[in-house]
């Protein structure tokens, strides 16, 4: 005899790929709910409640996926990066100039900088200091995959002087980094001022590549 429930009608079952593929959805969807939030409140102002009504499930649900928040989080970080190493893999192995490409990955850089304002790559550092090693280990294979490579081009084309090695440009990007992250005031002034972040990018690329035709 078959068990058809309250109201006789037969449960519908699921495969297993169509379970697998709600899954995926539904931690999609919670990852992406919380980034928003992350961004616009900072990580300490934010909970699981609220992330769980944005997302459009329980707050148990979130735990079965994730565990604690700080694994969210994890998540959260590991989604944002590889969404823009993967945007900017596609942008930089594009048909498109040199330069052009060159100057799409900065607007976008800049884009980003003034949507999180700061707050996001701040508190995380403060709040989840583990996360900042795992983001700084990420830095040597996007240098690898991603930079290099585009550098390479660029001194076949003569854009980039052939003489600067990618062990110097490594070490140029870091030292810049470094001071960024011993600066908190920076990001502060960049929040005030939407120019200054411009200007210290010029500066940054000013430094990277050959002025004029060279």
């Amino acid at each position: 005899m078959v068990n058809r429930g309250r109201k006789g009608v037969e449960p519908i079952k699921l495969s297993k790929s169509s379970r697998d593929s709600n899954k995926r959805q539904k931690r999609k969807r919670i990852l992406t709910a919380a980034a928003e939030l992350f961004k616009e409140k900072g990580f300490s102002h934010v909970s699981i409640s609220q992330i769980a009504e944005k997302s459009g499930v329980t707050q148990v649900t979130i735990f079965n996926h994730f565990g604690n928040k700080y694994q969210l989080v994890e998540e959260v970080v590991a989604m944002i990066a590889d969404e823009k190493v993967e945007k900017y893999r596609q942008v930089l192995i594009s048909e498109k100039p040199w330069t052009e490409r060159l100057q799409m990955i900065i607007t976008d850089k800049r884009k980003t900088l003034r949507d999180f304002k700061g707050e996001f790559l701040m508190s995380l550092f403060r709040e989840y200091p583990e996360l900042k090693e795992r983001i700084l280990n990420i830095q040597p294979r996007i240098r690898k995959e991603i930079i290099f490579p585009f550098l390479d081009e660029g001194r076949r084309l003569g854009t980039v002087p052939a003489g600067i090695s990618d062990e110097a440009v490594a070490g140029y990007l870091q030292v810049i980094m470094r001071g960024f992250d011993n600066s908190p005031d920076m990001y502060d002034r960049m929040e005030k001022n939407d120019g200054f972040f411009d200007q210290i990018y010029d500066l940054i690329i000013y430094g990277l590549i050959r002025s004029g035709e060279g």
